[in-house]
């Protein structure tokens, strides 16, 4: 297995872990990204780390915030610069929810 390989390879498993540790707070997380997602075209880590300071529900390891865009569901329209301070302006990913099970009318409060 090349390096690059190894690398990917890792990354998922540790993904894999983290995720099922967190297992309740990514699909919450989920759901919060689904709707915003309908309702506004598109969503990003920023906006979940908005929500989940406001209401307190942080991950028990950082690593789990990784984990909420996985899957066939999400595809990554673009990039931009993290607002958040702790972020250091790092870029990160704006994705598009294209799941089959879109239950939340688009103009609605979800």
């Amino acid at each position: 297995m090349r390096n690059e390989q190894l690398g990917l390879f890792m990354r998922e498993q540790g993904l894999d872990s983290v995720e099922y540790h967190n297992m309740n707070w990514v699909e919450r997380m989920r759901e919060r990204a689904r709707k915003l997602s309908i309702q506004h075209g598109s969503v990003c880590a920023d906006d979940l780390r908005l929500i989940a300071n406001r209401t307190h529900d942080n991950p028990e390891h950082v690593n789990a915030w990784g984990a909420v865009f996985r899957g066939k569901d999400w595809m990554v329209i673009g990039r931009k610069r993290s607002e958040t301070p702790t972020a250091h302006a790092r870029e990160i990913k704006v994705w598009q929810y294209k799941g089959n099970d879109m239950k939340v009318e688009k103009h609605g409060t979800g």
